[in-house]
């Protein structure tokens, strides 16, 4: 994965929680698959990526097989001005005040999607009826940071996102043995687990 990131682009932020726009590529090691491209947003206080979700610039793929440099500029430079609108898209993240019981659920389709189960399915149904005890969704839910602090979706999802990603937190099943959540390693899966998370928290704006 190699991230694309113009030093002169930034989002500032009247707490101190300024971020980045990043452009990211993902490529196989075998050349067997096209160069994939994702919108990131690097946040400089945590020093913790998003991966936000655009099924359409998904679509601008490149094939290894007589790719040209200047194809590659023409893609990211058709991405460059779209960046405006993922800002939008923060800021109506930040409008949307969260209940309590939306902060839950977030909380735990967030445990879903790290574990490979998609939300509202009878796989996640099964495995809500047996459910995270509520220790668990405190310290999903608790922020590392003052900052973070806050009911606004925008700050939820970015405590969600940092814990589901980044691990350091302890999980258990009701009943079961009480455990510590790791770091995601693989950043094929961090970008999936990234732009899921994305997907569902933009659902509630």
């Amino acid at each position: 994965m190699v991230a694309f990131q113009n030093p002169d682009i930034k989002i500032t932020s009247e707490d101190g929680d300024d971020a980045y726009p990043r452009i990211l590529l993902t490529n196989s090691h075998d050349g067997m698959q096209a160069f994939k491209f994702s919108v990131g947003i690097f946040r400089l206080v945590c020093s913790n990526g998003l991966v936000v979700a655009d099924e359409q610039f998904s679509d601008f793929r490149i094939k290894h097989k007589g790719y040209t440099f200047g194809e590659l500029r023409k893609v990211v430079r058709k991405a460059v001005p779209d960046l405006p609108n993922r800002v939008k898209v923060m800021n109506d993240m930040k409008n949307r005040i969260l209940t309590q019981e939306e902060k839950n659920k977030l909380a735990l389709d967030a445990m879903l999607i790290r574990a490979g189960i998609k939300p509202d399915t009878a796989e996640a149904k099964f495995f809500n009826a047996v459910g995270y005890d509520e220790e668990t969704i405190v310290d999903i839910l608790e922020p590392k940071r003052k900052a973070d602090i806050g009911d606004d979706l925008w700050k939820v999802f970015k405590v969600i996102q940092e814990k589901i990603t980044q691990g350091d937190f302890h999980a258990a099943l009701k009943g079961a043995k009480v455990r510590k959540v790791r770091k995601i390693k693989s950043f094929e899966k961090d970008l999936k687990v990234n732009k899921e998370l994305f997907k569902l928290a933009t659902a509630l704006v």
